[in-house]
């Protein structure tokens, strides 16, 4: 398996369109993984819950092995669809290729847009990509979750409000995370 250079400027998925499996290799990355896959799932039952999902499809950019993915299946059954540059799973609902490429082909009107698309210092052009199809796709109160590294962002584009940064008792650091937005109406952005 082709390795990655963690000190390039070159995003992780151009370096290997499975960079993720690269980066689950170590013991302690493999716990780190599933410590975050479980903060996510509470994350996103917490906001499906607690705020109005609008009429859309849910969309999951970044699926990899599935269970965030899973989660929101669970609870919008056939309106989620999910993108992955590699095939992890046998998924029907899932599209495969390089977002970046294919996200034109399948514009839709989404109630929810997650975007699972790596880290922004490591993947910064596939994020950018997620970010521009969802504020390109959101219905009006539409969620955007977006998962952050390093100090928590509270603006990201003038069409998305921040609504929160989750945190639970379960969430041992500061420094990773889920936050969460909301599309407002166009002409509301001054």
């Amino acid at each position: 398996m082709k390795q990655l250079d963690l000190n390039s400027s070159v995003d992780y998925v151009d370096q290997n369109t499975r960079y993720m499996d690269v980066l689950n290799q170590h013991p302690r990355q493999i716990q780190f993984f599933e410590d975050w896959t479980d903060y996510v799932i509470r994350s996103v039952k917490h906001y499906c819950s607690n705020h109005t999902v609008p009429s859309g499809k849910i969309i999951y950019a970044g699926v990899w092995h599935g269970e965030i993915y899973r989660v929101f299946q669970s609870l919008y059954e056939d309106r989620v669809i999910g993108f992955d540059i590699e095939k992890y799973s046998n998924d029907t609902n899932v599209i495969y290729g390089d977002f970046r490429k294919i996200c034109e082909a399948h514009q839709q009107p989404c109630a929810i847009f997650f975007n699972g698309l790596g880290h922004w210092a490591r993947n910064k052009t596939s994020k950018q990509a997620g970010l521009k199809f969802a504020v390109d796709n959101l219905v009006e109160g539409g969620l955007y979750f977006d998962n952050y590294h390093g100090t928590p962002f509270k603006t990201l584009h003038p069409q998305l409000e921040y609504i929160s940064t989750y945190r639970d008792k379960h969430t041992n650091t500061n420094s990773v995370g889920i936050i969460a937005f909301k599309k407002i109406n166009p002409a509301l952005v001054s």
